[in-house]
């Protein structure tokens, strides 16, 4: 009899409790909001949507500024002849190279290291494949940094990607049709403008090891292959 009386008593709770809750949430009911209110929140959020959109935008398309930007100065010979002195740049299809180790006073576009010297290139590949030809550097650091023109790296080639092993690495563009030559490594890229950055190990202070890493540097001869692909050489 308890029992029965303890589980009726528990139904009447929970039923007055659900009423409760239903009057509760009754109450709490928000108005419905005026057309005022409806035309500031739609232009709220409006506002959000296109500031979301430019910023990605600003996102998606900076590194293609940055690279317009470095072709004008490619393009200019007074403006390449003062990037000179900051930066390793050169011509288009050639390579730049710095003679020092980067410092704290130094404003190169990126951030450098301090203890390789760099080279670098901007490369066109609407017409024709660029082959760079890179010798076996086994005793010391060295990478080859390749990046489209949205500035995503590509691949590597150096100590750590090939063991220190070099070849003949052609850089091809997304359209083009021909036949390397032969003994070449073809590396097919998603834009017709990549970059490559090449860095060199020296061991800081030490002037005659900068001298030694430097003729481990490639050079800005452009003979050509019979397929007509631009060649790079590092000539150790």
């Amino acid at each position: 009899m308890i029992k029965r009386l303890t589980a009726a008593g528990l139904g009447i709770v929970a039923l007055a409790s659900v009423a409760h809750g239903q009057e509760k949430v009754a109450q709490a009911a928000p108005a419905s909001p005026s057309a005022e209110e409806i035309r500031q929140a739609d232009a709220k959020s409006e506002e959000e949507w296109n500031y979301s959109v430019g910023i990605q935008n600003y996102v998606f398309t900076l590194p293609l500024t940055m690279l317009e930007r470095e072709r004008k100065v490619r393009l200019n010979p007074a403006a390449l002849e003062k990037a000179k002195k900051f930066a390793p740049a050169a011509p288009i299809n050639e390579i730049g190279h710095m003679k020092t180790l980067a410092t704290a006073n130094d404003i190169m576009p990126y951030t450098p290291n301090n203890d390789t010297v760099y080279s670098g290139a901007l490369l066109e590949l609407k017409d024709e494949p660029v082959i760079l030809t890179a010798p076996d550097i086994l005793d010391r650091y060295w990478s080859v940094e390749v990046a489209d023109a949205y500035t995503n790296n590509l691949f590597y080639i150096g100590t750590r990607a090939t063991g220190g092993k070099g070849a003949n690495h052609a850089f091809v563009g997304p359209n083009w049709k021909g036949t390397l030559p032969q003994g070449v490594i073809e590396h097919r890229v998603p834009t017709n403008t990549v970059m490559f950055a090449i860095r060199i190990g020296v061991v800081p202070q030490d002037a005659e090891d900068l001298k030694r890493s430097t003729r481990s540097r490639t050079s800005s001869k452009r003979p050509r292959s019979a397929t007509g692909a631009i060649r790079a050489s590092m000539a150790r």
